[in-house]
């Protein structure tokens, strides 16, 4: 099942695709596919340059939990510090490394999976962004 949740995703992207969080405040970044491999998607942020690997286990995490809450607004939460764990940001530093202070990756992993997923949506309407499984 991992695997075709993975091959989804990287079937809907393409290297050098330009893409745009799902809510792009002030000073928000859009981003490329720069890589895209067995087991990460390497991005770039299009003003500075730099670069941020999504592992593949994140995207498990976040689609899991998605899929368990199904029906059910989920908050992304990307938040850096002290990570609340019933957000999505949340449960995919449970899953992956267990670090509430670890790298935030819930807004581009959000992004990434509401361009994949037709059954995932995005509400901007709320003031906390929130994405559900329908």
């Amino acid at each position: 099942m991992k695997d075709e949740i993975w091959n989804k995703i990287t079937s809907s992207l393409k290297t050098g695709k330009r893409l745009e969080l799902l809510h792009m405040r002030k000073n928000a970044q859009a981003f490329i596919i720069d890589e895209i491999s067995s087991n990460y998607i390497r991005i770039q942020f299009e003003d500075s340059k730099t670069f941020l690997i999504l592992e593949k286990s994140r995207f498990d995490s976040a689609y899991e939990f998605l899929n368990k809450n199904k029906g059910n607004w989920v908050s992304v939460g990307s938040s850096r510090m002290k990570t609340k764990p019933n957000t999505l940001e949340g449960i995919i530093k449970k899953e992956f490394d267990n670090n509430k202070n670890g790298i935030a990756t819930a807004a581009w992993i959000a992004a990434i999976l509401v361009k994949a997923f037709d059954e995932i949506e995005f509400n901007g309407k709320v003031r906390e962004q929130a994405i559900k499984m329908i």
